[in-house]
């Protein structure tokens, strides 16, 4: 569980609530700043995460949604990746994502395994691609997961009334991972450099 205390009026956690909203900024000004498919779905999919982020926090709801919207954007990556953005790639997306909801809704249980199983696919791809700034990004994913799991309730940054956040700072650190993994993808398929054998 997060730690931040849970308030009786909205956003019932706030700092986590607001900081989720980063991740709308970054996949906002990446849709808005790219041309091609690729980056619009990427940059529409990261703002999809704040968003049901914020929603999670906002009035605490199980986080169903969030993983669903976080394994929508690292699905995405998977395919961006080993089949570029095609209008089969799109449709790839759309029924993969929609198996896996059906998956989560009957299986809710399983979210955390498939959110790992999809995002650590998506993490092998991005190594594979052998930039800087992609290991720079993933090097503070790394420090972004520590933080994460510091400030989890029992952790021993976790004060639940404070206004500093160990969370909040996890939501601000991987909405700059998540900027720079959209910068750097969307700078490599508009030079054709971006997939990588699957």
């Amino acid at each position: 569980m997060d730690c931040e205390l849970i308030r009786a009026d909205f956003p019932a956690q706030p700092v986590d609530a607001l900081t989720a909203l980063a991740f709308v900024a970054a996949g906002v000004l990446l849709a808005a700043r790219r041309r091609g498919t690729g980056p619009v779905v990427y940059g529409l999919l990261l703002a999809a995460v704040g968003t049901a982020s914020f929603l999670m926090h906002g009035v605490v709801l199980n986080g169903a949604v969030e993983s669903i919207a976080v394994i929508s954007l690292a699905l995405w990556v998977v395919l961006w990746v080993t089949l570029g953005a095609t209008r089969r790639t799109l449709w790839t997306w759309v029924g993969v994502t929609a198996g896996l909801g059906t998956l989560l809704s009957i299986a809710p249980d399983s979210r955390h395994v498939v959110t790992a199983i999809v995002t650590g696919v998506a993490v092998v791809l991005l190594v594979r691609l052998r930039s800087r700034r992609l290991w720079a990004a993933l090097g503070l994913a790394g420090g972004a997961v520590t933080v994460y799991a510091l400030s989890r309730i029992g952790g021993p940054w976790c004060v639940p009334s404070s206004p500093l956040q160990g969370h909040g700072l996890w939501h601000l650190m991987m909405a700059v991972v998540l900027w720079m993994v959209g910068g750097d993808l969307a700078t490599r398929a508009n030079s054709g450099q971006l997939t990588v054998d699957s």
